[in-house]
């Protein structure tokens, strides 16, 4: 689950870790899940 990502990442929460995740990738971490879902 993407909660386990964000604190074995070194985020202290999935809030955390979807602002920087946003950040560097424009989009959420949803909205890059389902354009990548889209394009296989």
């Amino acid at each position: 689950p993407l909660i386990q990502i964000a604190l074995d990442s070194g985020f202290n929460s999935k809030a955390t870790f979807n602002r920087a995740f946003k950040l560097y990738s424009s989009q959420t971490p949803s909205e890059y899940r389902k354009s990548k879902r889209l394009k296989s």
